[in-house]
């Protein structure tokens, strides 16, 4: 099995009052069935640092991103 999420670095963006960490989300609505039972795949991307830079995490920021999920076995 294979799925791929895209979106923009920006869109659900959480940067915490300390700036202590900040996260993105991508999420995935399945498209068949009705609205009120989809199932909605959401993968979060997390830094977390004590200082608060996060030089890695902000190169995502104001990028598209691409994350593909495949099984292994």
């Amino acid at each position: 099995m294979e799925f791929t999420l895209y979106g923009n670095a920006n869109d659900l963006l959480y940067v915490s009052d300390d700036d202590k960490i900040k996260s993105t989300r991508l999420c995935m609505v399945g498209a068949d069935t009705d609205i009120e039972n989809e199932e909605i795949i959401d993968i979060t991307i997390t830094s977390s640092s004590m200082d608060g830079k996060h030089s890695k995490f902000d190169e995502l920021l104001g990028k598209e991103m691409r994350i593909t999920v495949e099984t292994l076995y």
